[in-house]
């Protein structure tokens, strides 16, 4: 059996979706372990419940979480206002309709599906990468 590696994912590691108008939208190709706590943080409200002592309640509003997730995974877009590109902020990727933000949802989601035992088993390994005499990686 081939050891499984799982190595980082890069902002620059992207998948475009094509929409039926005509524009595109490119999103990371993977959600990272900071997407998520990202996420899961500004979802998350904690309290105090009925003074000192008491336990910690949490509300978790999956709006939030949903919303912060999309602005970390859009990296690029073709939209434009006017003739202008629209820049990709956290405010203008919140104005996504909704029927856009679940297309995108849609397409992170299945390409971050967990394997399965079988399928790790026969993931080819990464490719290596050789970095100069200093450490530096290589130029392009």
């Amino acid at each position: 059996m081939d050891r499984v590696s799982y190595g980082p994912v890069f902002d620059d590691d992207l998948v475009r979706i094509e929409l039926r108008d005509g524009n595109w939208i490119d999103v990371k190709r993977y959600i990272t372990a900071g997407d998520q706590a990202a996420a899961q943080t500004a979802a998350t409200t904690r309290y105090r419940g009925g003074g000192k002592g008491k336990d910690v309640e949490a509300s978790f509003d999956t709006g939030g979480y949903q919303l912060t997730l999309l602005q970390r995974m859009v990296k690029g877009w073709s939209f434009t206002r006017g003739g202008t590109a629209i820049a990709v902020t956290p405010t203008t990727v919140a104005q996504i309709p909704e029927h856009t933000r679940d297309l995108i949802m849609e397409r992170i989601n299945a390409a971050n599906t967990s394997l399965g035992e079988d399928e790790a088993e026969n993931l080819a390994p990464p490719t290596p990468i050789t970095f100069g005499a200093g450490g530096d990686a290589p130029e392009s």
